[in-house]
């Protein structure tokens, strides 16, 4: 961008200094020196401003173009990358999510048998002791 504004300045100058417009040259150059510009020159002259100032145009419009071209590319880029990072970071939820859930299963599982077998194993004592205790109270 500073290269085309560099450019058409440039240009923008050496238009100004061939149609002879700047007012320091006028004021210092001596009156018998300098040639008056005929007609014809002065539209060889406007022309060739047009001819620069659409050449300069064109460049503008196609470095923008080219400008917008990357900046739309670029992100596009930066969008996929983005949405492939989040639906990877989410897969990875998930896994991380359903491997909690089969551990907190499993630990429940084992806690319920384990619960289940020691209830089981006391309701037996329970029923040794009861027995136990009713021969021992028919004996006397």
């Amino acid at each position: 961008m500073k290269r085309l504004i560099a450019t058409f300045g440039l240009c923008s100058l050496i238009a100004l200094a061939a149609c002879g417009k700047s007012g320091e040259n006028e004021a210092k150059a001596p009156a018998t020196s300098a040639a008056p510009v005929t007609e014809q020159e002065a539209g060889s002259i406007t022309d060739k401003t047009v001819e620069v100032g659409k050449e300069t145009w064109e460049k503008t419009k196609e470095m923008t173009t080219d400008a917008a071209d990357a900046v739309a590319t670029k992100s596009k880029e930066v969008y996929e990358d983005t949405k492939d990072a989040v639906s990877e970071a989410g897969t990875a939820v998930k896994d991380k999510a359903v491997e909690m859930g089969t551990t907190v299963s499993d630990a429940t599982s084992d806690a319920y048998n384990s619960a289940k077998k020691s209830t089981s194993e006391m309701i037996d004592v329970t029923k040794e002791k009861g027995a136990e205790m009713l021969q021992d109270a028919t004996k006397e």
